[in-house]
């Protein structure tokens, strides 16, 4: 077993050197915000209610890729590593996604970080897909990685198509308590088919429950032998709900599903199916957001084009209600859309194509700020430099406030030859 344990429009941007993680922060400078190695993936990020970004992403190292957890408490012009290493015998780490803790008056379960690892280990010179939940402080740096291994449905199974995870703090007991879910993509028995299985920790990162089957041969919600995946899971304070979505490749929709999180987390109740998108046009690759009952969700429409694009819409509604699908934001999204809601605003971040020229067209990180109903869209292209090769960017928001901070996950092309993660508050 591998282990055991946005921009906000503000004009001002900001360069760091190469990364020096034997020293305990960069010195601020123009431009980028941090250097990494040329091969860096797997980013996703947070800010928590004191403005505190955490950061995290993969390096390939031999034998074992390394993960870097980083901490930033003044926007970004210093960083505090956290962590700095391999988790286990994991070799390649090939998704990561994050969230943090905080706000719930206990200061024991406090500002922690959660981190769902999705990657590869091998066994007797087999390698197998490995599932994990790395967690820790983000007040301090860590002793070493405290990461649970998650046991789905039907155990091991070779590498998979799909390595992808959604990890998610949901609020229990009015917000003094918390569970971490973490959604995930799992190969099915059947070949060719694939499962969407959760999972919950109610011992804040210690252990996990094993994988519950959502979608799928024998699913709680949907049982049929399709290709589910893209997971993407959240937890409302103001409902008390957890709300899944993830789509269906086979059939060419997507499903949002949800549930009571005490009834569904503690008494092992299943999730309900709540909406589905019409399959008349395929929609894939939805992102979530919540807030205070609202749930938007975005997702990718039609074939792809010659520019390997699609039709960026996304639908709002509540799961007692509803759903509507808005005006779509963008013709040709190369990307999933990741989205945050805050009051009567939605922020979504995605790459799209902005320069449709063949046979290489440009393409640019667009930051898109709408009323949660789909009107006054305002779209701003965040990226200063091309882009090296198209990856989801990510986008957190600070809770006391609106103002959208999306990261930017691509590796830019620069003369010097690292890669870079921009952050732009």
């Amino acid at each position: 077993m591998p282990c055991t344990q946005r921009r906000s429009l503000v004009l001002a941007s900001w360069m760091f050197a190469a990364l020096n993680l034997s020293t305990a922060s960069l010195v601020a400078q123009d431009d980028i915000d941090l250097s990494v190695d040329r091969g860096a993936r797997a980013l996703d990020f947070d800010i928590d209610d004191q403005g505190t970004i955490v950061l995290a992403w993969a390096e390939p190292k031999s034998p074992y890729d390394q993960i870097h957890v980083l901490r930033s408490d003044d926007q970004g012009r210093s960083w505090i590593p956290l962590y700095v290493g391999p988790l286990g015998r994991v070799e390649e780490i090939r998704h990561l996604s994050l969230d943090l803790a905080y706000g719930t008056g206990n200061s024991s379960i406090d500002r922690k970080v959660y981190i769902g690892v999705n990657g590869v280990w091998s066994d007797r010179g087999q390698p197998l897909g490995f599932l994990g939940m790395l967690s820790g402080s983000y007040l301090q740096p860590w002793p070493g990685p405290q990461c649970v291994w998650i046991e789905p449905s039907w155990g091991h199974a070779r590498p998979w198509s799909e390595m992808h995870s959604s990890i998610a703090v949901i609020p229990l007991a009015g917000g003094s308590d918390y569970a971490v879910g973490m959604a995930f993509t799992f190969p099915s028995l059947k070949s060719g088919t694939s499962t969407v299985q959760v999972t919950y920790s109610e011992d804040y990162g210690k252990s996990c429950q094993y994988g519950r089957i959502v979608a799928g041969p024998y699913g709680d919600v949907i049982s049929s032998g399709s290709n589910f995946g893209h997971p993407s899971l959240v937890g409302d304070l103001n409902t008390r709900e957890t709300v899944l979505v993830f789509h269906d490749d086979t059939d060419g929709v997507v499903h949002l599903v949800s549930g009571r999180s005490e009834d569904h987390i503690q008494r092992w109740k299943s999730l309900k199916a709540t909406f589905q998108t019409s399959p008349s046009v395929r929609t894939h690759h939805p992102e979530v957001a919540v807030y205070r009952g609202e749930i938007n969700f975005t997702a990718l429409r039609g074939q792809p084009d010659r520019y390997g694009a699609y039709s960026l819409t996304w639908y709002n509604g509540i799961t007692a209600g509803s759903f509507t699908e808005l005006p779509a934001l963008h013709g040709r999204a190369q990307t999933s859309a990741d989205i945050e809601i805050r009051g009567n605003d939605a922020f979504i971040t995605a790459v799209c194509v902005t320069d449709p020229v063949l046979p290489n067209p440009g393409i640019g990180v667009l930051f898109f700020q709408a009323h949660v109903r789909g009107f006054e869209v305002t779209t701003t292209q965040i990226n200063d430099h091309p882009l090296v090769r198209p990856a989801t960017p990510r986008m957190a928001i600070t809770p006391r406030g609106a103002n959208a901070i999306p990261a930017e996950s691509q590796l830019y092309r620069t003369s010097s030859p690292t890669g870079d993660i921009w952050i732009d508050p």
